[in-house]
């Protein structure tokens, strides 16, 4: 009982964090700031669309890149996460949904399309290519594991039908490290089709479908 409380507690907190994240975005389109304005540096390479209409593979552009520490923490404080007594094992934050036909450079569509969440979590532009998951269009949300000791899987799924209903069935796996970093998760914007499962040191398990 105590495990699916942190479990339904943990899932709220998610729920909680991008409704935080929506607000800051406002879904308003801006202008990107001036070169050097903000300290906002830009690590993520081009996602593209190919003839097909399918988004090119993201090209890594530093594979051993690895996100600041300091900036993470920085990015859950804002996000609202409790580090000392929340207990949950990350966050998540939603960005937008990006068209399918838009070719820009990921970084520029993220400037113009909520700055001011990116100008207060800077850590979200520091993130390395091979860490932006999915076809580099859809609903883009960023998720933020706690600590060095939170392992991240994210997986891409169908939905079957088993029983008593749809149940998610995961067919790829997009990234599991057991030392998590932040990556940015690209979703289906009419039928989720990706699992997000965060688990912390202590055992407290996130299971999400964005």
């Amino acid at each position: 009982m105590k495990r699916l409380t942190l479990h339904r507690l943990a899932s709220a907190l998610l729920c909680l964090t991008l409704a935080l994240s929506l607000t800051a975005c406002g879904g308003k389109k801006k202008p990107a700031p001036a070169a050097g304005n903000g300290g906002v540096k830009e690590t993520i390479s081009d996602s593209r669309t190919d003839q097909t209409g399918q988004a090119d593979p993201v090209k890594p552009s530093e594979p051993e890149a690895e996100v600041d520490p300091k900036l993470v923490e920085e990015c859950l404080d804002k996000l609202g996460f409790d580090l000392e007594y929340g207990g949950y094992p990350g966050a998540a934050a939603y960005l937008g949904c990006r068209e399918k036909e838009d070719t820009s450079k990921l970084s520029d569509w993220m400037l113009e399309n909520c700055l001011d969440l990116i100008t207060e979590m800077p850590v979200m532009l520091t993130i390395p290519s091979e860490q932006v998951l999915g076809p580099g269009y859809g609903k883009l949300f960023c998720v933020i594991p706690l600590g060095e000791n939170t392992s991240l899987a994210v997986n891409h799924i169908t939905w079957q039908s088993q029983g008593n209903g749809l149940h998610p069935v995961a067919d790829e796996v997009l990234y599991r490290e057991e030392c998590a970093q932040p990556v940015l998760v690209f979703v289906d914007p009419e039928e989720p089709d990706m699992e997000v499962n965060l688990v912390a040191d202590d055992g407290t398990v996130v299971n999400w479908y964005p």
